[in-house]
């Protein structure tokens, strides 16, 4: 799966400036007549306490004289009274206004219920109110570092969102947003069994929530993104991110992930030709993405060139790599010297693999394995001198990779083919020192073979010598 952007922490605290901060105890005055709400007031010992101190305090800093405040007045009234429930709102609002968030969850739900119970505030008051409190609980969510506390408060975050969704008359996309991101969260807590039934209904909210702005922010992107490749829909996952480059063409780590959807996408592909679309695609991106500044490091310029390989585009790819290397945009290693001198044999340009792999021996003088494979393409051209030559310095150099004893078998075929069996019998018999060489039966049908032909050598040379004495 392709990794996601983490979406929690910005939808988190979307829209936390909608907190209702008093201003003044008029505010808490009687509900207007006009909702069809019953008509509520405050008592005149509290109304008149408001008058009196209220708005000296709010305008101060001094949140605990607040509190005090309110504090000493709640223990003079009825715990469900409509006093009770608008001095519990000043509460709530006195800890947001103070940017106490956590603090004013609890006088809000206590607010909320009292409301529901004896319908004190207007419908349109509390259902802001329960924005508000699943607002403070989704974020207090986001820091939780217990999983369980955090699942506990996105549950309760989703009971007054839903409510607030169900019954506000304009639901903002940003508060769908953070419905759909709760859905997400628990139907992801258990990677091992994903709840599809929950990401399909926090999909549709999103969708539903794009759909309604008027410009999508970039949060509402990447929480979609980040349900479609729970999905592992690598389809929409492509589109998606085409949009968001599109939008926010700045967005660094949108282009590597784009890149790798089209790659999923290529090996999961039903035939060839839509495999190479997909790769297409894939290279499209990249450029794209470097010509924005984007993914222009050694490995994203190899990645490229293993996709034009991947498109077909031989030629292309190998003189592409080899531009990379000599110009160091793309890693100079051993390892990527040595693929590309195979690309270019793969080619049929045995000359340039050559070039390439002598040009790597200046750069890297103590790797032997570079001249063992220049010495085994000299022996695919039938120049077996040459190719002996070179399987003596890859010997001599050292470095031969994981399989040590293969150039030594290497250099026993170009010491036979050169008729130098001595030589070629001591370098068998060093081959078969190496763990792997004594296991491989090349070794042991070479040597037998060789063992043979020194004695067949003998048995003339004795005939030979037999002849001479009778003439």
């Amino acid at each position: 799966m392709i990794k996601s952007y983490s979406i929690l922490r910005p939808l988190a605290w979307l829209g936390l400036a909608t907190v209702l901060v008093v201003n003044s105890p008029h505010v808490f005055g009687a509900d207007d007549e006009q909702s069809g709400q019953p008509k509520h007031e405050l008592t005149q010992k509290v109304h008149d306490a408001l008058q009196e101190k209220w708005k000296a305090l709010d305008e101060g800093n001094d949140l605990k004289a607040k509190l005090d405040f309110v504090d000493g007045l709640l223990a003079t009234v009825p715990a469900t009274s409509y006093d009770a429930a608008q001095l519990l709102l000043i509460k709530m609002q006195s800890y947001a206004k103070a940017e106490q968030f956590s603090k004013a969850i609890e006088p809000g739900k206590q607010a909320i219920k009292l409301s529901d119970q004896f319908a004190y505030f207007d419908p349109a008051k509390t259902l802001e109110i329960s924005k508000f409190v699943a607002q403070v609980l989704l974020g207090d969510a986001v820091e939780a570092k217990d999983k369980a506390v955090q699942l506990q408060e996105m549950d309760e975050a989703a009971v007054y969102l839903k409510r607030y969704i169900d019954n506000a008359p304009k639901v903002e996309p940003e508060i769908q947003a953070m419905y759909a991101q709760i859905l997400f969260t628990k139907a992801t807590a258990d990677q091992n069994n994903i709840n599809q039934k929950l990401l399909d209904q926090a999909r549709q909210i999103v969708e539903k929530g794009m759909e309604t702005a008027i410009r999508p922010k970039e949060s509402f992107y990447r929480l979609l993104l980040a349900i479609v490749q729970q999905q592992n829909d690598y389809g929409r996952s492509a589109a998606l991110m085409e949009l968001m480059i599109t939008e926010f063409p700045g967005k660094r780590d949108v282009w590597p992930m784009l890149f790798g959807a089209y790659v999923s996408l290529a090996g999961n592909a039903r035939n060839e030709k839509e495999r190479r679309e997909y790769y297409v695609r894939a290279i499209n991106t990249m450029e794209r993405a470097q010509a924005q500044g984007f993914m222009n490091a050694p490995r994203d310029n190899f990645n490229l060139v293993s996709l034009y390989l991947n498109a077909g585009q031989f030629g292309l790819a190998t003189d592409m790599l080899r531009a990379g290397l000599e110009k160091g945009t793309i890693e100079s290693t051993v390892a990527n010297w040595r693929i590309l001198g195979a690309y270019f044999q793969q080619a049929n340009r045995e000359l340039d693999a050559i070039n390439a792999l002598k040009k790597a021996t200046e750069l890297f003088p103590t790797e032997g394995s570079l001249e063992f494979q220049i010495g085994q393409i000299y022996q695919q051209l039938e120049k077996t001198k040459e190719a002996r030559d070179h399987f003596v310095r890859a010997i001599s150099k050292g470095n031969l990779g994981e399989k040590p004893h293969l150039p030594y078998l290497y250099l026993a075929y170009s010491e036979v083919e050169l008729g130098d069996y001595d030589a070629a019998m001591k370098t068998i018999d060093k081959a078969a020192t190496f763990p792997d060489g004594a296991k491989d039966n090349q070794v042991k049908t070479l040597k037998d073979g060789i063992t043979q032909m020194i004695a067949d050598r003998e048995h003339m040379k004795q005939a030979a010598e037999a002849s001479a004495k009778k003439l």
